[in-house]
């Protein structure tokens, strides 16, 4: 065990966690690295320390995935806490969830079970039939919307996501006009 805790590490991703954060091994230490991709090295600053792990948020990546992808299609990636693997290959992101199948199922079923074959969307992109969506003031004072940050109340606000149904947009725009027409507040978690 270390007696000092330090702020800034340089690490290698091993692998991930059940929601995509990529798992770091530093000196006897586990750190939890949001958007951190397997086998890629990096600047990490130690952000939160608990007894038995530390989470960490990238600084810079000195060595990059094969399967990382550096433009994703969805222009708040980052910020947004609705998909965690929206900078992964699709293929990648199949073989682990593959893998993680076949270890849940050893681990808690004791069943060693070979997934033997995975259904591919022909396109991973605007598929959610689902969507829940916080409307908010702006800072000025106008009414927008967007997605929650990750294990946050934080808004990220954009106008579209691109795992929701393509027609979410405009639902979602309709909804905003209709809100400021009628003079609906959104809602405040704090009042």
């Amino acid at each position: 065990m270390r007696n000092k805790i330090e702020k800034n590490v340089l690490g290698k991703c091993v692998d991930y966690t059940f929601d995509g954060q990529g798992i770091v091994k530093h000196e006897g230490r586990v750190i939890f690295v949001p958007s951190l991709l397997k086998d890629e090295e990096a600047e990490i600053e130690i952000i939160y320390h608990k007894k038995d792990f530390d989470v960490g948020i990238i600084k810079k990546i000195t060595k990059f995935s094969p399967y990382r992808i550096m433009s994703p299609r969805c222009k708040v990636a980052t910020a947004c806490g609705g998909c965690s693997f929206m900078n992964l290959d699709y293929d990648e992101e199949i073989r682990l969830k593959t893998t993680r199948v076949e270890e849940t199922m050893e681990k808690i079923a004791k069943l060693p079970l070979k997934v033997e074959h995975f259904y591919k969307m022909e396109n991973p992109y605007f598929y959610r039939n689902k969507i829940q969506v916080p409307y908010r003031y702006d800072k000025q004072h106008r009414i927008v919307y967007g997605f929650y940050k990750a294990k946050s109340h934080d808004v990220v606000y954009t106008d579209e996501c691109v795992i929701q149904d393509e027609h979410a947009k405009d639902i979602l725009k309709a909804l905003q006009k209709l809100f400021i027409s009628f003079k609906v507040e959104p809602y405040d978690e704090d009042r």
